[in-house]
């Protein structure tokens, strides 16, 4: 057994010679250990690929702009929805098809008498633009003083080329899929004839006249007066099928599953593919016409019987006491059209029932057509239409002029209507919106291919606006209860700079049942960052004023499954007065006592009420800016650009001029200064916006606070001109609801739009600091406007395999980037405006992220923005937030060219970028590996004192470290990205 002795331990510490050498021993001992083990672990990197890579430090003459953020959306502090009580605005812009010096047609597909009707627009501002040989002018602009829709339109005759009869008269019509089929005597089929070149021809089998066409929207079919029947798929094959024999058809219908045709002397033939029976029904006279409409065959006889089946079959006769004789029936819009010989019109709602309406209109109506139940029309013996928009309830005469001698009149689908006398002479009209304006042209008549833009704003939706889905949505969060009502209404003195607030009168008085009046809203609590919580400090404002002289008092509370929180405000007076109202929410209250909870304000006093800017939120928070761990983000990124694609300017979502007047630009121009030292706005115009309203923008941002403009940027807080704070400003003009349709319009619209700036007496002085950027998707994938930069949107949905998904759709987003033919083609024209990624795909790494900003710059753009639209829910915050901040950090001035060099066979799959900026090189490499990598990197600066920053696949910052070597090696772990930067002196 081996024993330690003391006493030898004592003579060994006497002899210090042998002490010290044994304790360098050790430190040589441990030092190659700590050196074997680091090589081991070097070796097992270099397995997996060891990299060299080379930074060339003459770049060429290619810069980046950097990179930013784009904000479809902001954050507010405010919980509440709809607090500045202002109106809802309603743009559009319509193509003229035609017009006079003072009225403009529309077609009634693009004005949407669905949505507007009659009315709706009287009152409106207009302008009506126009393209000339020099750019897109303004042709006229007012109030609009009358707006109807469903107008018949101008009569052009139909081009129809073809050997045809000159007395051969149309007998059927029937239209699927917007293709029209026409059948007439002679034997003649007119296929498109509401197109610019219809066919006509003849099938070889049938000799006699066709007596009706239909179809049950897959196929068509035929009748004919000798008893044929056929079938089309496409209307121009037609296959015949069997029959009892020769027999006279008047008329033929269809449904998905039966084919029904009637004739003479209570003749009834059914069935299908391809083969038809006699129907015994029990009735002599002669079956005029039929149709399937409501799941059901109704057909009309010449002793004023109707029948009628579900199937085809089975059918019931419903005897008229009234001795009338019908020659017509029509369905569409859930109403029957009945025309009797005697030109009565009658419509069904229920055709089993009495009609809802027997109107006979004049004497001499030949015939009638049903577009919908709000459009029936009616062609007389003396060559007028007349209209009704009720049913047939009240008719008035059009002013339009009818075909000569015009003996048939048809609805050939929704908006298009066909008038004729015989074949040769048919006329096709579009159903159109009419327009009168406030004065007639001077010069000229409005024409096809103008374009009318509109505006106007109602503070409650009136009844002529018929969108039922988009008024749910737009429905105030705010509900009334009590005695009395409250509404929305304008007023020029709104203390918030708007032009609406809401008013409350209250009956709330000694004798009112309730004795009270309030408003009142739910508190969302299903969204986190908008929902109250325990133990935290609130502030609830709002600007109120009485109508009367008499002051009053206005309370205020929050209630729910808990004792209310409330205070009340006396003194209310005429004058706009702010009042404030700050509570604590108790610490006892649950989540789920707190989702219910409501703002209420109320009062039990009688008279007029005017409230205005509503805001609840933290007390911590600011009411007039963002929330502050938003604006700490901003400033965290330090974008070079944000794009403030939120002030909907120009769009059809805002009003003229609205962005100065509440302020939403100042809180866009606030927000991109506290953005960052260096970061610049991005502002997004769009296709409304007028000639007036861009000029008005330059004297905001540019004028003195003397002009108009300079004046309300002086009242919103800033005195000093925006632009002289910027070092840039990018202008992007786009059209988001495609105004423009051809590509040379969207460039003239732009050219024109740079045109009306540069004309401005502010250009001259602020031009160095304005970049201009055509913001169009162009078909012909060539950008021909004068912008200086093109901009596109890049989408991705990551899947498997991830890098894979990334690069493809990198390469497929350069494809379909626009190029400019003047302009070098190896210049990066582009500026992806916004990098959007899909939530519901999977959740990005921040390399992949790095890579999508970075990797275009200097091949196919100079310039990238992560999109943070979605910034409050948005699973994805964390990783977005860093690389946004990696790729602002780095992607600055010249772009310096980058070889990689691998050691090993194996791919090490490690993107490396580098920029040169004021002195500094910035270094990022972005590790797609599923292992450690090893990197060496060859440039001919120092490292030492170079700082370095590693981040993880999800964003976190896991290391910030000054390097201490001249040149360096070091390895990047997984998915992770660094960002070097090194003083290039």
């Amino acid at each position: 057994m081996l024993r330690f002795s003391f006493s030898k331990l004592n003579q060994i510490h006497k002899r210090k010679g042998f002490v010290f050498l044994a304790l360098a021993g050790l430190s040589v001992a441990v030092a190659l250990v700590i050196v074997s083990l680091a090589y081991f672990q070097l070796d097992k990197i270099s397995k997996t690929g060891l990299l060299k890579i080379s930074i060339g430090t003459n770049g060429n003459y290619l810069r980046s702009l950097g990179s930013g953020i784009n904000l479809d959306s902001i954050p507010s502090t405010n919980y509440l929805n709809d607090a500045s009580f202002e109106p809802y605005a309603f743009r559009e812009a319509f193509l003229v098809e035609n017009g006079t010096k003072k009225i403009l047609e529309i077609s009634n597909k693009v004005a949407m008498p669905g949505v507007y009707a009659s009315g709706f627009f009287v009152g409106a501002n207009y302008r009506v633009m126009t393209e000339d040989k020099v750019g897109i002018v303004l042709k006229k602009s007012g109030k609009i003083i009358k707006y109807k829709p469903n107008q018949i339109g101008t009569f052009q005759k139909a081009p129809i080329l073809g050997d045809i009869p000159t007395t051969s008269k149309i007998k059927d019509y029937t239209t699927k899929g917007g293709q029209s089929i026409i059948v007439g005597e002679k034997g003649i089929i007119i296929n498109g004839i509401n197109t610019q070149s219809p066919q006509v021809q003849y099938v070889d089998s049938v000799s006699s006249d066709f007596t009706g066409v239909t179809n049950n929207g897959n196929d068509y079919f035929a009748c004919a007066s000798d008893g044929i029947v056929m079938s089309s798929s496409d209307g121009e094959t037609w296959t015949k099928w069997k029959t009892p024999g020769k027999i006279k058809l008047n008329a033929i219908a269809a449904s998905p599953t039966a084919v029904v045709s009637v004739g003479d002397n209570g003749i009834l033939i059914s069935g299908f593919a391809g083969n038809m029976y006699f129907s015994n029904i029990g009735i002599e006279d002669n079956i005029i016409d039929i149709v399937y409409g409501n799941r059901q065959f109704v057909a009309v006889t010449n002793n004023g019987n109707v029948i009628s089946s579900p199937n085809g079959i089975v059918w019931t006769l419903r005897q008229n006491k009234n001795a009338v004789s019908y020659k017509k029936i029509e369905y569409a819009d859930s109403y029957f059209l009945l025309l009797t010989e005697d030109g009565v019109v009658q419509t069904y709602k229920d055709i089993g029932s009495q009609p809802s309406v027997s109107m006979n209109l004049v004497s001499g109506v030949v015939d009638a057509t049903i577009m919908s139940k709000s459009k029936i029309l009616a062609l007389t013996s003396k060559n007028e239409i007349y209209e009704s928009t009720d049913t047939g309830i009240t008719w008035e005469k059009s002013n339009i002029a009818t075909p000569a001698m015009a003996t048939m009149i048809g609805a050939i689908n929704d908006e298009e209507i066909l008038c004729s006398s015989v074949a040769v002479n048919s006329y096709i009209s579009k159903l159109m919106t009419e327009i009168e304006v406030d004065s007639e042209l001077k010069d000229g008549t409005f024409q096809s291919g103008d374009v009318c833009y509109i505006d106007i704003e109602y503070p409650v939706i009136p009844k002529s606006y018929l969108n039922s889905e988009k008024l749910a949505s737009m429905k105030s969060s705010w509900e009334f209860i009590g005695d009395g009502e409250s509404k929305k209404i304008f007023s020029s003195g709104s203390p918030y700079d708007g032009v609406g607030v809401m008013e409350i009168k209250s009956k709330s008085g000694i004798n009112s049942p309730l004795r009270y009046s309030v408003i009142s809203q739910k508190i969302n609590a299903d969204l986190t960052d908008t929902a109250l919580s325990s133990s935290m400090f609130y502030t609830f404002s709002i600007w109120v004023k009485k109508g009367s002289i008499s002051e009053s008092t206005l309370k205020v509370w929050i209630s729910g499954s808990f004792d209310s929180i409330g205070t009340e405000f006396s003194n209310i007076g005429t004058t706009w007065k702010k009042v404030t109202f700050k509570f604590l929410v108790p610490p006892n209250l649950t989540i789920g006592q707190l989702t219910d909870a409501r703002i209420n304000i109320g009062t039990t006093d009688e008279g007029d009420f005017y409230l205005d800017n509503a805001y609840l939120g933290l007390t911590s928070e600011n009411e007039e800016s963002f929330p502050l761990q938003y604006a700490s983000q901003l400033n965290l990124i330090s974008p070079a650009f944000v794009r403030c694609d939120f002030l909907k300017m120009g769009s059809s979502q805002s009003m003229p001029n609205r962005w100065a007047i509440n302020g939403k630009l100042e809180e866009a121009l606030n927000l991109v200064d506290g953005s960052g030292e260096k970061t610049c706005p991005w502002i997004v115009i769009d296709s409304f916006i007028g000639e007036p309203e861009l000029r008005n923008f330059l004297e905001y941002i540019a004028g003195s606070i003397s002009s108009v403009y300079g004046k309300y940027r002086m009242e919103n807080g800033s005195t000093l001109p925006w632009i002289s704070q910027f070092d840039r400003m990018m202008i992007e003009f786009r059209d988001l609801d495609q105004n423009f349709m051809s590509d040379v319009s969207k460039a003239l619209y732009i050219n024109e739009s740079i045109r009306i700036i540069e004309s401005s007496p502010y250009y001259n002085s602020i031009k160095s600091k304005i970049v201009f950027v055509d913001g169009m998707q162009y078909s012909e994938g060539i950008m021909l406007s004068r912008a200086d930069y093109s901009a596109s949107d890049f989408s991705l949905k990551i899947d498997q395999p991830r890098l894979l998904t990334v690069k493809k759709v990198l390469s497929e987003y350069s494809t379909l980037i626009p190029r400019s033919p003047d302009r070098p083609s190896n210049l990066p024209l582009n500026l992806m405006r916004s990098a959007k990624i899909d939530e519901t795909g999977i959740s990005p790494n921040l390399d992949e992220l790095v890579t999508i900003l970075l990797d275009p710059i200097g091949t196919d753009s100079t310039l990238c923005l992560l999109d943070l639209d979605h910034w409050a829910t948005s699973q994805f915050t964390k990783v977005k937030t860093g690389a946004a901040t990696i790729a602002s950090a780095a992607s600055k001035g010249e772009i310096l060219p980058v070889s990689k060099t691998l050691l090993v066979s194996k791919d090490s799959l490690v993107d490396c970028y580098a920029f040169r900026s004021n002195g500094y090189i910035s270094l990022v490499f972005a590790s797609h590996n599923d292992n450690p990598v090893a990197i060496s990197v060859d440039l001919p600066y120092s490292f030492n004192g170079a700082s370095m920053k590693r981040y993880d696949a999800k964003g976190e910052e896991v290391e910030i470290s000054k390097l201490k070597k001249s040149d360096q090696k070091f390895n990047i772990m997984p998915k992770n990205v660094i960002l070097i930067q090194i003083t290039a002196s």
